[in-house]
């Protein structure tokens, strides 16, 4: 599942990515994506641990794991700083931290 601002979504590079693999990721409906983007809008103006959707993003993320979603994926950099606010049994993924953690790997091998 993807979390995104609404430009990643609609360039669509995690899902063309994806498809390259063969694979297919999910995105928000319209009315979620309008819930992220706003809960990406509050993580901008500074509220993180007191953003006011960290309830409606939990729900969100119970109802895809209840459908058998596992990873979500934090499109955006704001997202992973909600990750750890967000109840649920699901796995995060941080692709800044992976970025990183390869570009740090690759300045020590280089």
């Amino acid at each position: 599942m993807l979390f995104a601002s609404d430009a990643t979504v609609k360039t669509e590079i995690y899902q063309k990515g994806f498809s390259v693999k063969g694979l297919k990721i999910l995105t928000p409906s319209t009315d979620e994506q309008k819930l992220i983007s706003l809960a990406i809008e509050q993580v901008k103006a500074g509220y993180i641990e007191k953003n006011q959707l960290l309830g409606k993003m939990s729900n969100m993320i119970s109802r895809y794991c209840n459908m058998g979603v596992r990873s979500f994926i934090a499109g955006c950099t704001e997202i992973p700083l909600l990750f750890k606010h967000l109840e649920g049994d699901y796995n995060p993924i941080d692709p800044t931290l992976l970025l990183a953690k390869e570009v740090v790997r690759y300045a020590v091998e280089n």
